[in-house]
């Protein structure tokens, strides 16, 4: 008969105390997870992959597995507040034209003074709007420019930055004197028929009503800013970024087409 020590130790041989201790750690690392992320919500991803412990696969006679994990780098609210904090006035001063390229605010004179200061509250309350922005999109599953701007704040020079923003001043206030620039606005029908007619070449596919009203918005923007456009490349770029998939998909099948002409051709001479 098996003392009560015996019949503990047959029961799983294999399992030891130190895989049963990582096993435990693991599952309330899991649980620990989003509870510790509460008030640090996810802003979007880098371009990086980082590994990360994944789940263990039980080997009957052997020792556990534990997978690896490759995810995008997650960038939380932390992170994102640790590179405000590290910003100098002139790393400010670029960031604030990089959100100013992007929309984020229409009217350079609501950031910066004739004298090119910078009103900090402004600054701050634009910022967190591109924060949450960016939040936005991750949460809508698609990629939006305003994560970039906010890793990358502070890449351009000083002198760089203070030409382009006198530029932009200088703009704003001729705009003010003449009563506003004069624009030629494109007609938002043609432009939505040059999107619908690249898009069956790019994507094989009619353009949605939500791409073609974006698409339209992008256009007035360019052209809000004093931008050439050349509708039909804006049109390809558009639809490539916006479904890269289907793109390739597209460009492999249009190869395979082209390559198969070529064979047939050739069989038809033979």
């Amino acid at each position: 008969m098996s003392n009560g020590e015996e019949t503990q130790t047959s029961l799983n041989p294999s399992m030891q105390v130190g895989d049963l201790e990582a096993l435990l750690l693991t599952f309330a690392s899991m649980f620990d997870t989003p509870e510790s992320n509460a008030n640090n919500p996810l802003i979007g991803y880098g371009e990086e992959l980082v590994a990360s412990a994944g789940s263990f696969i039980m080997r009957p006679e052997a020792e556990p597995i534990q997978q690896t994990i490759m995810r995008p780098e997650e960038i939380r609210l932390t992170d994102v507040r640790e590179i405000l904090q590290s910003l100098d006035d002139d790393d400010k001063d670029a960031l604030a034209m990089e959100m100013y390229g992007a929309d984020v605010f229409d009217d350079i004179d609501d950031v910066f003074d004739d004298n090119l200061e910078r009103n900090e509250a402004v600054f701050n309350a634009l910022v967190d709007k591109t924060i949450n922005l960016a939040a936005k999109g991750t949460e809508l599953g698609f990629e939006t420019t305003f994560l970039k701007i906010l890793m990358g704040a502070g890449d351009s020079d000083r002198d760089t930055v203070m030409a382009s923003l006198a530029a932009a001043k200088a703009e704003a206030a001729k705009e003010k004197q003449t009563g506003g620039r004069v624009i030629q606005w494109a007609n938002p029908q043609g432009l939505v028929r040059s999107l619908k007619e690249e898009s069956k070449s790019t994507l094989g596919r009619k353009a949605s009503k939500r791409e073609q009203q974006q698409f339209v918005k992008r256009i007035h923007n360019m052209q809000a800013k004093g931008l050439s456009v050349n509708v039909a490349a804006e049109a390809e770029a558009f639809q490539r970024k916006a479904s890269p998939v289907e793109a390739e998909a597209m460009d492999m099948n249009q190869a395979r087409n082209a390559v198969m002409q070529v064979i047939m051709s050739r069989l038809g001479k033979a």
